[in-house]
């Protein structure tokens, strides 16, 4: 019984320590699960050194502070739970592609400084993420390499620049390395172009990383590197491999004795696009035979093969969009594509010849038992045809994209039918019939919608339609939708873009769009909208209303938009003030405010509009002077204020700097008096200076020849595609909308010009239009004009020029347009293939000493030698010039000389002088 009682007691005993362990144990679990503990000191006092060096305008490491444990309530920081020890640092930012505003990135030390004295006390980190940080051009620190511990290393828009340093072989442990960049983000709403660049020049570094499975050197330049193939097959546990934008050509991954390795068969991810590949697709690619993801896009590459993957058969995505000589039939797309792909999810095969009747693609399609695929995209091809019935077996289709081909016919109602379609762009087609109700009948996931410029196509559904839920992007320009804006729309809040341009529309702007306040683009433009802009959004990035007949003021919603990048209201009936507050609208780019009848000053805070490239005020009843605020928009292209009653002199300020410089600078028609500003020759880039039609006096600056961007090869800027001038060209008011950057024009007629013109306007040898026409120049033509080959019209009519018209002039080529009437020309008109089919004699009357055709006047004998008289007269005229100064000299001299001789008390005078002077020189 006491043997029992023992025995109980010990057990009651084992049971009550049993439980006060478990007890503890889940305690302390509890805490380290909570991670309550703090960080080892040494490590702790590190991280604060490194944020001290830190420029954090955003606060974003308000946290790290002394007071907290780093462990669990300092940003970015991850710790082991076990020994305390920092594994784990991430100051980066998640950004996906479709991300385009992240905040304001924190600013680092030069790299080197940052990690010897920093970093490197971390000795356990196992996790370091800087994307997105700015390290101001400097270089990767080598020393990262001895941070072995490594497995994840993320520098990724980080504005690293230099060579990938080579140390980094020494990261054994690496699984995952990202040193990509892109061209630009948009921080805090400023606009961030990274100008640095990641350089490989060898790529051998990379053998030792065993253990690498997720390589990302997008945009980094290795186009130095030889052999890729064979060093990346070194790699056992490559998994995901990034290599776009890169440099990339057939030298460095060459498409033939491929190197033979079964190491590839890992790779589930290649990206390589935007590169420079051509011919055929790399043979390296059959290897891959688990690869699910190929993105080829943005090459030149031109496969002759029938079937250019046969062993990729677990591929999901493919991209070859964008190689521009892939030219095959639809029936080649049908064949390798229901064939073995049937586990494909996207296809994009846009932006390539591909042709056919696109019912071709579609013929195979029943040797796929299950169709998996979602998205379509066959855009900008040569494919004709109409779209067939066999679409509706794609019952898992989410997008498709049909745009830019010759496609006609009725669209198929079987389209409706597709429950998963989130995406339909069939823009740019002839599509003609009627798109109904029964069009969109099982539509609820569609989200994007685009039919536009189908100029045959109706858009009728009925009164009460009611849109898809989840529509925000509807684009029906150039479509028929009726006379007004559909009440059906005011049902879709949600929507972010609206393009109902060229439509037909009259009526009035509807109040309810100001309950849009998801709305970001607003096109609404050639149509025959009457009266007032409504409020609308804040939220907006674009709005264009532009060739309508809308009157009335602008809103004063225009100044809460304060993401507004583009503002278009050209050709309206808007009159009054502009609205007092362009300071808010830092992000505007654009704005064309042209033919309107708007009054009053430009106000000063236009300036504050400091990003602007493109301002057209033109045309409109603006009085006053230039805002010298305008100096703040440094990356103006084009200022175009013409046809104004705007006054004073010529703004002599520098403005649109950089980074290309002010392109087009129209001033034309309004009452601007004074010289032409000698700060005008810094605008190295203009391509047209149009200052026709004021007060100007003064002569024509000589530095009129540094216009770098109207001589000869100059580099047109393809930016400002679309922006609509109005030049005098050809004797005419030209308008040039898609080809406006190939204008090169100098207009500066019907002003008080004086002088002659100066030589060195024959260096403008990419000039198209010259015109100094009704102005009160002299002296004579240059006489290498002729220089300026690219000259399609010349006019010099109406000034008091005089002597020949140089001989050059017939070298001319291009020249369709020639007026130099009411002058004091003389001497025979040069003869040339392209001069004598300009033979209307308006251009050459007011000349009484011309003659030869066109005129009817016959030249005489002392004609024929008028050219060689007025050589030999220029030559006269130079060598009585330099006699008269020879004359002039002497006369001076031996006056002077003259006056000593005879007259004894001024020679006494100056040799007393002369004695006096010398003895303080040599005492």
């Amino acid at each position: 019984m006491d043997n029992m009682n023992s025995s109980s007691n010990l057990l009651s005993i084992i049971i009550i320590i049993i439980f006060l362990i478990v007890e503890q144990s889940t305690v302390f679990c509890l805490s380290r699960n909570n991670l309550t503990f703090d960080c080892v000191p040494r490590e702790k006092k590190a991280l604060l050194r490194f944020k001290a060096s830190l420029s954090d305008p955003s606060d974003r490491l308000s946290s790290w502070k002394t007071k907290y444990t780093c462990c669990s309530q300092w940003v970015g920081v991850e710790c082991d739970k076990a020994t305390g020890h920092v594994i784990g640092l991430s100051l980066g930012y998640i950004v996906t592609e479709d991300d385009y505003i992240v905040p304001t990135r924190v600013s680092m030390l030069p790299s080197d400084q940052m990690v010897d004295s920093y970093l490197l006390e971390l000795k356990y980190l196992r996790y370091l993420d800087l994307s997105l940080c700015d390290f101001q051009g400097s270089s990767i620190p080598a020393s990262l390499g001895s941070m072995k511990h490594l497995q994840h290393l993320n520098l990724s828009n980080a504005n690293f620049s230099g060579v990938v340093p080579r140390q980094l072989s020494n990261l054994s442990s690496l699984r995952t390395l990202d040193l990509s960049s892109s061209r630009f983000y948009r921080f805090d709403d400023s606009l961030i172009v990274s100008n640095f660049t990641l350089i490989v020049d060898n790529f051998t570094w990379a053998i030792s990383l065993s253990s690498m499975e997720y390589l990302d050197m997008s945009y980094v330049n290795l186009s130095r590197t030889k052999d890729l193939v064979k060093v990346l097959g070194t790699l056992p546990s490559l998994v995901d491999l990034r290599m776009s934008y890169s440099g990339l050509d057939n030298t460095n991954i060459p498409h033939t004795n491929c190197f033979n390795s079964t190491l590839f068969t890992k790779i589930q991810h290649l990206d390589l696009r935007q590169n420079n590949f051509e011919g055929e697709f790399p043979c390296f690619l059959q290897n891959m035979t688990a690869l699910s993801f190929l993105d080829l896009s943005y090459n030149f590459f031109n496969s002759s093969a029938h079937k250019p993957f046969p062993r990729l058969t677990n591929l999901s995505y493919l991209d070859l969009s964008w190689n521009y000589y892939l030219n095959h039939s639809a029936d080649w797309i049908s064949d390798f594509m229901w064939d073995k792909y049937c586990c494909l999810k996207s296809l994009n095969l846009r932006g390539n010849k591909f042709h056919g009747d696109i019912t071709g693609v579609f013929k195979n399609i029943s040797k796929c038992p299950s169709h998996n695929l979602e998205s379509l995209e066959l855009g900008s091809n040569e494919f004709h045809g109409h779209l067939c019935e066999e679409l509706g077996e794609l019952k898992q289709l989410k997008r498709l994209g049909v745009s830019g081909n010759q496609l006609i016919g009725e669209i198929p109602i079987i389209l409706g039918q597709l429950s998963n379609l989130e995406k339909i762009d069939i823009s740019h087609n002839a599509f003609e019939g009627t798109l109904s109700n029964a069009h969109f009948a099982m539509l609820s996931k569609l989200v994007t919608f685009d039919a536009s410029y189908n100029y045959m196509l109706k858009f009728r559904v009925g009164y009460n339609w009611v849109p898809p839920y989840h529509l925000k992007y509807l684009s029906l320009a150039s479509v028929q939708i009726g006379t007004r804006i559909p009440d059906w729309l005011q049902t879709r809040k949600a929507l972010t873009r609206l393009d109902f341009s060229n439509c037909s529309i009259t009526g009035t702007l509807p109040k309810w769009l100001s309950s849009f306040t998801n709305l970001t683009y607003l096109n609404l433009s050639d149509n025959h909208i009457e009266g007032p802009i409504p409020e609308l959004a804040s939220t907006m990035v674009v709005l264009s209303l532009s060739n309508n007949m809308i009157n009335g003021s602008i809103p004063d919603s225009l100044c809460r938009m304060k993401s507004l990048e583009k503002l278009d209201l050209f050709s309206n009936h808007l009159s009054g003030n502009l609205p007092d507050c362009w300071e808010n609208l830092e992000n505007l780019y654009k704005a064309r405010l042209s033919s309107n009848r708007f009054s009053g000053d430009i106000p000063n805070s236009i300036g504050g509009a400091y990003n602007l490239r493109f301002l057209q005020l033109n045309n409109n009843r603006f009085t006053g002077q230039l805002p010298t605020t305008l100096k703040k928009c440094t990356w103006l292209l084009v200022l175009d204020v013409g046809e104004n009653k705007l006054s004073g002199k010529l703004p002599d300020w520098d403005i649109g700097r950089y980074p290309d410089g002010l392109r087009v600078l129209r001033l034309r028609n309004n009452e601007f008096s004074g010289i032409i500003p000698f700060s005008y020759c810094q605008l190295f880039n203009l391509q047209i200076m149009d200052l026709a039609q004021n007060n100007l006096t003064g002569n024509i600056p000589h530095c009129i020849g540094n216009f770098s961007g109207m001589v000869k090869n100059a580099e047109l800027h393809g930016e400002w595609w679309g922006v609509s001038l109005s030049e005098v060209i050809k004797g005419a008011m030209m308008e040039y909308t898609k080809i406006s950057f190939y204008v090169v024009n100098l207009d500066l007629s019907s002003n008080h010009l004086v002088g002659e013109i100066p030589p060195e306007l024959t260096n403008l040898a990419g000039l198209k239009g010259l015109n100094l026409s009704h102005n009160h120049l002299r002296g004579r033509i240059p006489r290498k004009i002729g220089d300026m080959d690219s000259l399609e019209s010349i006019d010099l009519s109406s000034n008091n020029l005089s002597g020949t018209i140089p001989e050059s002039l017939s070298k001319l080529t291009f020249l369709s347009h020639i007026n130099l009437s009411h002058n004091n020309l003389s001497g025979r008109i040069p003869t040339g293939p392209q001069l004598q089919t300009l033979n209307d004699t308006s251009n050459y009357e007011g000349n009484s000493g011309l003659c030869g055709a066109p005129l009817l006047k016959q030249c005489h004998v002392n004609n024929e030698h008028d050219t060689e008289d007025d050589d030999d007269e220029e030559i006269s005229y130079k060598i009585y010039l330099i006699a008269s100064i020879i004359s002039g000299l002497a006369t001076g001299f031996w006056g002077y000389v003259g006056v000593l001789v005879f007259k004894r008390s001024w020679r006494l005078a100056l040799f007393k002088r002369m004695d006096v002077f010398i003895g303080k020189m040599l005492g």
